[in-house]
């Protein structure tokens, strides 16, 4: 019986010792560069989408300065510095000194970051109905 709960405890033991890395590959992906939004999916059914305006392209730029700026048609619409963080190996956007002269589709803040190849996936962070902002390189 002993070596019975011994071998329990061990494999209970090893189980807890052992941590296993969640993160998708996607994550480590490099925000930095020119990303176009395609569209925005999600809200209180899950199944809102809000597309860009008719034939405008707006645009987000991620700098290795930490500065960022989002344009519609070339045209600066905001504009700041932006910080990542790392919470339960989930990288987190943050946009500080956030400078917005224009209205339009969302407010980027505390969002969660997903890479895959040329796609940036920019989901709500801690709301009830968030959305994901889609965008491709």
């Amino acid at each position: 019986m002993k070596q019975i709960l011994m071998i329990f405890s061990f494999c209970a033991l090893t189980q807890l010792a052992c941590k296993k890395d969640g993160v998708n590959p996607g994550h480590r992906g490099n925000i930095y560069g020119h990303w176009q939004w395609v569209n925005s999916t999600g809200g209180f059914t899950g199944k809102d989408t809000i597309n860009p305006p008719p034939r405008s392209a707006v645009f987000v730029d991620f700098r290795n300065d930490m500065t960022y700026a989002t344009t519609i048609e070339a045209q600066i619409i905001s504009q700041g510095t932006f910080e990542i963080s790392t919470v339960d190996n989930v990288r987190i956007l943050h946009l500080k000194n956030f400078v917005k002269t224009s209205g339009l589709w969302f407010e980027v803040n505390g969002e969660i970051i997903q890479i895959d190849n040329n796609n940036l996936h920019l989901t709500d962070y801690q709301i009830s109905e968030p959305y994901t902002h889609n965008f491709e390189r």
